[in-house]
């Protein structure tokens, strides 16, 4: 809670900005009436918000009900939005403080670490000091699905997950590391714990074809090669802001890498063998697996869909956004993994190692969560990094 404070506090000062315009200043439903909150589940998050022509690909009516109580709460006050986003990100930290102990034997050390690298993590800069943010909402929502999964209350378990769908289409992904744990008791037993989050997939896909232009979204049209290995760069550029999140950009403009022979594709291969010999190291380990397994899993939405974000009139290659929920279960991976390596004399001193990285990257949060503060700041950070694209200068 203390990390979570002195990292992002400091946005309660950030205005609204970019995207949070049309969310929530200028929605016309933001005042919705109680008796017309079912509008918020027949409608696409965009064309809620007035943006009937719209290609509308998102349906995350929890997002739009996030804003409307905020805005019921607090008017139009960036303050409380950004108060809620905070409180949120602490229940996320504690629940997988929570998730850590019940994993580990409750090893308070595992996780501790894991909670306080999560907590100050500069990647969520955007997610906790953006007002319309949803990742947080989300990965409030996907760290109480594991935690009531590992705790066996399947119902509750079952009603986060659909929560989680109704936040962020990226929770289609999480059965199938639930299936990691669950596969450790067996096929059927694993099959009759995985289908009623296959059956509540089923029910989400039909709402979204019912509201949406498109299920899946936007195709890539591009070459499989080319597609391939920017893929496989994106995967390296993601896992990168993970361990060491310098330098952090709140915009990547799309590019294609169309040679094996680019230093970012070569490492990303690497890498990639890297983690089939881990796997293969992990597989009688269902904790581990299942931690890394999940990580990779909750991002494979996003590396499928790389160069196709919009950002103002450009399209964005990656965001930092996306990294809130996959840095959850890669948290408690690491703390796991250096907690296991130490020998018994230092293992006294894994809790201090996290506690300095954690205050590290508090520093490192604070200075990025200023990006945020206004759209001059904002911008003016895109423009000085990439002066050529039309979103610096929008």
């Amino acid at each position: 809670i203390l990390f979570v404070i002195i990292a992002f506090s400091g946005s309660l000062r950030n205005s609204f900005v970019w995207d949070d315009r049309g969310l929530i200043v200028d929605n016309p439903s933001i005042d919705l009436p109680l008796k017309d909150t079912v509008n918020v589940f027949i409608n696409p998050l965009w064309k809620l918000a007035g943006y009937a022509e719209y290609k509308q690909v998102y349906y995350r009516p929890l997002v739009s009900l996030l804003f409307i109580f905020d805005y019921k709460l607090w008017g139009l006050n960036p303050v409380g939005f950004h108060l809620t986003n905070i409180a949120l990100h602490i229940l996320s930290a504690i629940f997988l403080y929570k998730v850590g102990l019940l994993l580990f034997n409750n090893s308070q050390s595992i996780s501790t670490a894991a909670a306080s690298i999560f907590a100050a993590h500069p990647i969520h800069n955007e997610p906790v000091g953006r007002a319309a943010s949803g990742e947080v909402i989300f990965g409030f929502f996907v760290i109480c699905t594991i935690y009531l999964y590992l705790r066996e209350k399947k119902y509750l378990s079952w009603a986060a997950f659909f929560l989680a769908l109704l936040s962020k289409e990226a929770a289609v992904m999480l059965p199938a590391g639930i299936a990691i744990l669950a596969a450790r008791k067996g096929l059927k037993k694993c099959l009759a714990e995985i289908i009623p989050y296959a059956i509540l997939i089923a029910v989400y896909l039909i709402l979204r074809a019912s509201f949406l232009d498109t299920v899946i979204g936007d195709r890539v049209e591009k070459p499989l090669i080319p597609k391939i290995l920017t893929m496989s760069a994106a995967t390296f550029d993601y896992l990168r802001l993970l361990m060491l999140p310098y330098p952090l950009n709140p915009f990547y403009p799309a590019r294609w890498y169309e040679s094996i022979l680019e230093p970012k594709v070569l490492t990303a291969a690497i890498i990639f063998v890297f983690l089939i010999l881990i796997f293969i190291k992990l597989r009688k380990n269902t904790i581990m697996l299942f931690l890394l397994g999940l990580t990779l899993l909750m991002l494979a939405p996003v590396i499928w869909k790389v160069n196709t974000f919009p950002s103002g009139p450009d399209l964005s290659y990656i965001a930092e956004r996306f990294l809130y929920a996959p840095s959850m279960s890669f948290a408690l991976f690491v703390s796991a993994v250096i907690s296991r390596l130490s020998g018994n004399k230092i293992k006294k001193y894994i809790v201090p190692l996290f506690v300095i990285i954690a205050a590290l990257f508090s520093i490192a949060s604070i200075y990025s969560t200023r990006i945020w503060k206004n759209d001059f700041t904002l911008f003016g950070k895109i423009a000085a990094n990439f002066p050529n694209t039309s979103f610096a200068h929008q």
